[in-house]
């Protein structure tokens, strides 16, 4: 039950017998060790202990790219969401992991949310994964699923997962949705390579993706956004990448 700075979003929702963790654990290779530079705070030791069981990575995971939405457009969405009770999964979820994580340096620090979209009974896991900062309106939203796949190797992640597409819909809406689900899908491992070297192409914000997610190739980021991208998108892995 670590002390929270008085403007934490955690304050309204902390339960006295399930109270919030802070710790430096993470996976490196196939053991456990300390992080040098990074904490979390997760919102519960529930959560806590729930995020280690998901720590180890799952086989044949795949992830949609990184997409960048405004938490309030698209009916305020993804606001919603954010500002749900970190106890209690939201409709159309199984279960909500929530955490906050802190850099050396880091202020204010990234708030993490993995919503699990996938009933503890069935053959996958698919689940989606919220990044945000207080200092911005911007939220990364990633798309991950084991469900096996149809089709060919470049389809669109719907067409290729027809069971979790659906279920994404039914928590993000068609609008976002369709911004992450109507590209192609990226293997884990090379999600977390474009995190390494300071993020990828496979990236696209609210801005630059019309109504069906098709970028309109018009617009150019500047690098050091890429860097930032590539570190929201290694905190979006749920903790894999290393220090």
């Amino acid at each position: 039950n670590p002390p929270l700075p008085p403007t934490h979003p955690y304050h309204p929702h902390i339960i006295n017998d399930n109270p919030p963790v802070r710790s430096r654990i993470m996976r490196q290779g196939g053991s456990w060790t300390a992080a040098n530079s990074r904490m979390t705070t997760d919102a519960s030791a529930s959560a806590f202990i729930m995020s280690l069981i998901m720590e180890p990575p799952l086989a044949n995971l795949v992830a949609t790219p990184l997409v960048e939405v405004d938490r309030h457009a698209h009916g305020g969405v993804l606001d919603g969401l954010l500002n749900h009770s970190p106890h209690q999964p939201p409709n159309g979820c199984t279960a909500v992991m929530a955490s906050d994580h802190r850099r050396d340096g880091m202020d204010p620090p990234s708030e993490l949310r993995d919503l699990l979209l996938t009933s503890f009974g069935m053959l996958f896991v698919a689940y989606v994964a919220l990044d945000s900062s207080a200092d911005t309106n911007t939220v990364s939203v990633i798309v991950f699923t084991t469900e096996p796949p149809v089709g060919g190797a470049s389809d669109a992640f719907k067409d290729r997962r027809r069971t979790t597409a659906p279920l994404v819909r039914g928590l993000l809406g068609n609008a976002i949705a369709d911004m992450a689900l109507n590209r192609g899908e990226v293997e884990e491992d090379d999600e977390e390579d474009g995190a390494d070297d300071g993020g990828d192409d496979n990236s696209d914000s609210d801005e630059d993706m019309d109504s069906n997610g098709d970028s309109d190739g018009q617009q150019e980021q500047p690098e050091e956004d890429d860097e930032d991208e590539g570190v929201e998108e290694g905190e979006a892995k749920r903790r894999r990448t290393t220090e």
